[in-house]
């Protein structure tokens, strides 16, 4: 299980840098800069076809693609090359990867107010008047070895929606119900991927370590807008997601510098691949809701002006312009690969504070 987890991470890291790749693809053809290669994956290279002056190879490892542009330093000025753009020009080439990284996350969450929306923040933003696609139920979202729920059946993902007949909708409806039926044989109704079964637990006294029923409950719904709010609400949701991520980062950087720890709300390759292992049993939504999230991350972290990252680049870019002198191609490459340096180190520290979270 955990392999297929790790493949399909890679996967969706792969197709996102992949489209984000492809954004300065189009924005270098578009601004006449020659493209001279345009990868999907990294080398060692499988296969390559020329193609009006440019090289599309498919490569052997599967983490995204690479555009390789001539004279991509700010000193070249020869026709053709990136530094030979206008300002304006090399602004498209720099930011079309992160636009194409927060549309992709902006279709997606389209897709998913048309059709069934899960809860993805709290005091999300909403406009209009939705209807349920999925009426407000309790997921199980962890299930308690050797608890009552466990023996009686019950798995992660299931939806808990009755208690003896009476309508669930929330944790708290559960807490207090279970509460309710101390050291009691209970019927609960219990749906998954649309299919419903009843389970009868005998629920422990409230001295029992694992608690009375041995859930983690957390409560779900889907909500369903016609496309004009669907539109409009995955705008404003998206905006909401692209400052959560900004946040987040802050987060980091003052937790490292101030309390010489990562953040709970932070997580490298290691929680990624905890967290989706989690999320797939809750249904399709929430994995597309996960794919959002990385699609926006990787836009806005990549848009930030630091070293090495898209935002880095232009910002040097912009100190050429205003101070009307071109960075030679020396000062540039130690600028880039120190961020780069700096990037790795902070990769590798939050993989050890994953690591012992997880571990």
């Amino acid at each position: 299980m955990i392999i297929l987890v790790i493949l399909l991470v890679i996967l969706i890291f792969g197709l996102l840098v992949f489209v984000h790749e492809f954004g300065h693809f189009v924005a270098a053809k578009r601004a006449g800069v020659e493209v001279e290669e345009f990868g999907f994956g990294f080398p060692p290279r499988l296969v390559g076809r020329s193609y009006r002056g440019t090289l599309y190879s498919l490569n052997a490892i599967p983490l995204g693609g690479f555009v390789r542009m001539k004279g991509e330093t700010l000193e070249d000025s020869s026709p053709g090359s990136f530094g030979a753009t206008t300002f304006w020009q090399k602004t498209q080439i720099l930011l079309a990867g992160v636009a194409m990284n927060i549309l992709t996350a902006y279709i997606l969450l389209v897709v998913l107010c048309a059709t069934g929306l899960p809860p993805v923040l709290a005091n999300q933003y909403s406009y209009g008047s939705p209807s349920y696609s999925q009426s407000k139920a309790v997921m199980a979202v962890e299930v308690v070895s050797g608890s009552p729920a466990a023996a009686a059946g019950l798995q992660r993902g299931d939806l808990i929606t009755r208690g003896n007949g009476q309508a669930l909708t929330s944790e708290d409806d559960l807490i207090n119900f279970t509460h309710a039926h101390v050291g009691q044989r209970v019927t609960f109704e219990v749906s998954h991927h649309g299919t419903t079964r009843t389970i009868q637990p005998q629920l422990r006294g409230p001295k029992a370590t694992d608690g009375f029923l041995g859930v983690t409950p957390f409560q779900t719904y889907a909500l369903r807008y016609d496309l004009p709010q669907a539109i409009v609400t995955a705008g404003g949701i998206t905006l909401q997601l692209m400052w959560a991520t900004l946040g987040a980062f802050g987060g980091l950087i003052a937790g490292l510098f101030i309390h010489g720890q990562v953040s709970p709300n932070v997580t490298g390759p290691v929680g990624i691949v905890v967290l989706l292992k989690n999320i797939i049993d809750l249904g399709v939504g929430y994995v597309l809701i996960f794919v959002v999230s990385i699609s926006i991350s990787l836009g806005v972290i990549n848009a930030l002006p630091l070293p090495a990252l898209d935002g880095g680049r232009w910002a040097l870019a912009l100190v050429q312009r205003v101070t009307k002198r071109a960075l030679s191609a020396k000062v540039e490459t130690i600028v880039h690969a120190s961020g780069f340096a700096a990037l790795i180190l902070l990769m590798v520290v939050v993989t050890y504070f994953d690591i012992k979270r997880f571990g």
